[in-house]
């Protein structure tokens, strides 16, 4: 049989891909911030200072801690928002799997009955075989 609601398919690849993206940049940012937060050094050259300011300046979470703390936070947070765009996605997967096995097994169920109604009036005698 052929599966309904295609577009649903598509959102669910969207919410994995999301998920998977968000999982591997929170990964690569947590490792930045842990590195920088063992090595606490400063930005190596002044473009890279400005370059800090203005991503500071756009971040407006005001973290009171070290790097590496921030990088952990960021690391669980990252994983878990990740994990739960990627369960969204497997979730209209599983409806949508639900739906068409439902079909499924409505149309078996009506076979069976057809079936069991021609055995039914063939027992009765009221049916030829043919």
């Amino acid at each position: 049989m052929k599966r309904r609601y295609p577009i649903l398919g598509i959102i669910a690849v969207i919410y994995q891909i999301l998920g998977v993206i968000v999982v591997i940049s929170a990964v690569i940012v947590a490792i930045i911030l842990m590195i920088q937060g063992v090595n606490q050094t400063p930005p190596p050259s002044p473009t890279a200072a400005r370059e800090a300011e203005a991503i500071a300046s756009v971040v407006t979470v005001n973290f009171e801690g070290s790097p590496l703390a921030l990088g952990v936070s960021l690391l669980v947070s990252g994983l878990v928002g990740g994990f739960a765009l990627f369960a969204i996605g497997e979730l209209i997967n599983l409806l949508r799997d639900l739906e068409l096995n439902g079909r499924i097994a409505a149309e078996h169920n009506r076979q069976a009955a057809h079936y069991t109604r021609i055995a039914a009036e063939y027992a009765a005698g009221r049916r030829r075989a043919s």
